[in-house]
């Protein structure tokens, strides 16, 4: 190096660092007439264009400073900074896939480079939230393959795989990253859900616990603990727990902010309706507000006016058939497909033309069944809410039913993007969904009548029977469905062969210990009884146990069966006597089953809808005797039961005998009421061209 090439080097080093100086002391047209100044001379000094650009972005002049680092980029594409930095740019001005791009070159030729590394973490929870996944997916990736232990980066990864019921892999994200950060409450609060999900109930309460303990204000993390506390059946104090969740639930609805909380693990709670439709509703304003950063969905197909060109074709008999579209993950064998998979087949195709969309990717002799009995089946798991909303709005749905609500693996967000003139929710979530996006409740006047409307945000539109029909089970004839115990024998269950059993086949969170006492009264006045648990937790069963040999009944007539597959289920609810319904959640898609196979059903209705669901159905199949109006008279009828075997008798004759002319397993009547509901609010959309009446056939 020559003499004179020494001294520019070192004019150019100073006149830099007097910029980053100016830059620094934020003078912004100082430092950027000195950094032109050094550009002049030195045009390829790509430390000065990177430095510049910040500048000009300081200025407010994003374009210009975009293209000093794409020159500074041409010059030398080694340039962490530069790609950051661009990255930067791209990000605010909402090119969130361009900045996740520029953020992974950077990763690419720094694995170690922190900025760019925070900065790819939090475009790609931005892509994730705007219902951008695949992208956000690859960020995650780029990021964790640079930094495995990145704290956020797992956070988002283990958020995104808990809401895809990648269970597994959600909890080793969170697990790592208790190792490898300061413990947090809300990574705490995300492993406590993967753990629950994945059975560790246990394990779940730790982490709620330890949650707490950092955040003793959130409220989602104490709803969750209580919520797990009744899937061990601990009771310990469960009236003053149930008054504290109560008072911080009513104080999570005064004040605005906080955690959106979970609707559905209320609904195993005794809580007065107006608080739970309160809670809906902030749950359900989350869904609303995340729409500003999803796009339009193109106008419906008609514009505003085709619900009552649909209402006029409809009225004037024209060959227009509506288009009812079902959103579901649950077409399958689950509670929810075990009641619906066989009512699609039975719609009035004449008028009507059938379209289902599954949110889950599992297949089995129920979606078969769902399959064969609808039109259009769209397969829709792992789509975008977006690209579902798209895709309904695309096949012109007029009708669209949502099966789900606030439920696991639901997508409220695809009905709030409005893509049908017309959605109603029916069945899969027993409550009101407090949601804008959402026109009418289908139930009847069991579920809700019209003094328990307050705690609805939705029109109720009812049924004149049962909530829901009951088609037998895939590959299951009626016949079959009846046959008392086939190929199954009291003495193989572990029950008596002489004296009455009473069953209750619920989930241990469906328990609560004042109507487990009035199980335990029920056995001490009918001697040679047992209760009938599906339970198969040692704790649960150890714990039910003791509270019966404290309250004086020896813990062997509490007898403990297994889970079993529907079809056996089926066949050994004819071996018990009297099916006891629990309080704040009762039977349903298990009432449905023990009333075709015999089995009578005892229930005591609250003001809840899933309190509700046994009357509405012992109703549907003429046993109002049955529906008690309070906790006395539940144990006095269950006791004259037990002790009248030829009324349990009487009781199991009407329902195997009569069953071709009890209402509910009337399935085509059923759904042309359901149809007519549903045909009756299009027409009322349309400023009611024409009433459906109801249509009503004969008690049996």
């Amino acid at each position: 190096m020559t003499s004179n090439e020494g001294a520019g080097a070192v004019r150019l080093r100073g006149t830099f660092q007097a910029a980053r100086g100016l830059e620094r002391a934020q003078r912004w047209g100082e430092a950027e007439a000195l950094y032109r100044q050094l550009l002049q001379e030195a045009p390829a000094h790509t430390a000065a264009l990177v430095q510049l650009a910040n500048v000009c972005h300081r200025l407010g002049r994003a374009e210009e400073a975009l293209q000093l680092l794409e020159r500074a980029l041409e010059l030398n594409p080694q340039l962490t900074a530069a790609h950051t930095n661009r990255g930067v740019l791209l990000q605010l001005q909402g090119d969130l896939e361009g900045a996740s791009g520029c953020y992974r070159q950077a990763l690419s030729l720094d694995p170690g480079f922190q900025q760019a590394a925070d900065n790819l973490a939090q475009v790609a929870d931005q892509l994730i939230r705007s219902d951008r996944v695949e992208p956000g997916e690859q960020a995650l990736r780029a990021l964790l393959s640079a930094n495995r232990n990145h704290a956020s980066g797992l956070y988002t990864l283990g958020v995104l795989r808990l809401g895809q019921a990648q269970f597994e892999v959600a909890r080793r994200c969170f697990e790592r990253l208790q190792r490898c950060a300061p413990p947090q409450a809300a990574a705490l609060f995300q492993l406590g859900q993967a753990r629950e999900a994945l059975g560790d109930v246990e394990g779940a309460i730790e982490a709620y616990l330890e949650a707490l303990r950092l955040d003793p204000a959130a409220n989602d993390v104490l709803l969750h603990l209580q919520s797990a506390r009744l899937t061990l059946c601990d009771w310990e104090r469960h009236h003053d727990r149930l008054q504290r969740l109560q008072r911080r639930l009513a104080a999570h609805v005064e004040h605005p902010g906080g955690a959106p909380l979970t609707p559905l693990r209320l609904l195993c709670f005794p809580l007065p309706l107006e608080l739970q439709r309160q809670v809906a509703t902030r749950f359900s304003e989350t869904c609303t507000r995340s729409l500003a950063s999803l796009p339009p969905l193109p106008p419906l197909p008609g514009g505003p006016a085709a619900p009552t060109q649909l209402a006029a074709a409809l009225a004037k008999g024209q060959p227009r058939r509506l288009r009812l579209g079902y959103l579901s993950a649950d077409f399958r064998d689950h509670a929810m497909g075990s009641l619906i998979h066989g009512l699609f087949a039975h719609h009035n195709r004449e008028r009507i033309e059938v379209f289902a969309y599954a949110l889950a990717d599992r297949h089995d002799t129920h979606t078969a069944s769902v399959q064969a009995g609808v039109d259009h089946y769209t397969e829709v798991f792992g789509w975008s809410n977006g690209q579902i909303a798209e895709r309904i709005r695309n096949d012109q749905i007029d009708v669209l039913i949502d099966l789900m609500g606030h439920t696991h693996h639901s997508r409220p967000v695809v009905l709030a993007l409005r893509p049908a003139p017309l959605q109603l929710l029916y069945l899969g979530y027993p409550g009101t969904l407090g949601a804008s996006w959402i026109d009418g409740l289908i139930a009847d006047h069991w579920l809700i009548p019209p003094e328990l409307e307050r705690g609805y945000s939705e029109r109720v539109l009812r049924l004149p029977w049962a909530f829901v029909s009951s088609p037998p089970p895939p590959g299951l004839g009626s016949e079959a469905a009846r046959l008392p115990g086939a190929g199954v024998s009291r003495r193989e269950l572990g029950l008596p062969e002489q004296g009455v059993v009473f069953a209750c086949f619920h989930r241990a969170e469906k328990l609560d210990p004042d109507r487990f006492d009035q199980w335990l009264e029920i056995l001490r006045q009918v001697p040679g009884s047992v209760l009938w648990l599906l339970l198969e937790r040692p704790l649960v069963r150890q714990r039910l146990r003791q509270r019966a040999a404290a309250a004086g009944i020896a813990p062997e007539r509490l007898v403990f069966g297994e889970l079993m597959d529907g079809a056996r289920f089926s066949a050994c609810c004819a071996l018990a006597d009297l099916f006891l319904d629990t309080a704040a959640y009762g039977a349903g898609a298990t009432a449905v089953t023990a009333l075709r196979a015999g089995l009578p059903l005892l229930t005591c209705p609250g003001q809840s809808f899933p309190s509700r669901m046994g009357a509405s159905l012992l109703a549907a199949v003429g046993l109002d005797e049955l529906i008690t109006p309070t906790p006395q008279a539940y144990v006095q009828k269950a006791v004259a039961l037990g002790r009248d075997p030829a009324a349990l008798a009487r009781l199991r004759r009407h329902l195997t005998e009569q069953q071709q002319e009890l209402p509910l397993f009337q399935t085509d009547a059923w759904v042309r009421n359901f149809e007519a509901v549903i045909l009756e609010q299009v027409e009322q959309v349309a400023g009611g061209i024409k009433r459906v009446e109801v249509e009503m056939i004969p008690e049996g």
